[in-house]
């Protein structure tokens, strides 16, 4: 009788360790489709944040290419009106007020440069908001696989 009683606990203990074991396979199937569900929206979100950086992008370009035409028809006014005031009111040759404007012409144009050569190291490409929560979803996931990798059996959540 008693080896009847040992090999029910067996049974037993075989039982639950195939229960715990399907469990625990249940456990790992829903962390694997939570994570590809993740990774999905994670993928969405990259797509749409460069999508919308894209359409920012390609808004500031056109208007910026508006301001420069109309900027360089100012600019080429200016130049002349420059050189007619330097000729008619300081009494230089034509081709002196002509080199005088156009010297100032190159300053401007190299200190606008450097500018825009600032601003353009200074710009972030790419999809940063979403690296950031990728790299907090990853956390979490670590987080969760130790969090419901401990057996039940030994008392923790």
């Amino acid at each position: 009788m008693a080896r009847q009683y040992r090999t029910g606990s067996l049974r037993d203990e075989l039982h639950r360790a195939g229960q715990e074991a399907r469990a625990l396979g249940n456990v790992a199937t829903e962390i694997a489709n939570d994570l590809r569900d993740l990774a999905n929206k994670e993928l969405e979100l990259a797509k749409a944040e460069l999508s919308e950086q894209v359409a920012k992008a390609v808004r500031t370009v056109i208007t910026a290419f508006l301001a420069a035409i109309f900027g360089f028809l100012m600019l080429a006014f200016l130049a002349v009106s420059a050189m007619f005031a330097l000729t008619e009111l300081l009494e230089f040759e034509m081709w002196a007020s002509a080199l005088i404007v156009t010297g100032g012409l190159l300053l401007l144009a190299v200190l606008f440069g450097l500018i825009a050569l600032m601003g353009a190291r200074s710009m972030q490409v790419g999809p940063v908001r979403t690296i950031k929560s990728l790299r907090e979803t990853i956390n979490w996931g670590r987080a969760q696989m130790k969090w419901r990798g401990k057996s039940p059996s030994s008392g923790n959540p």
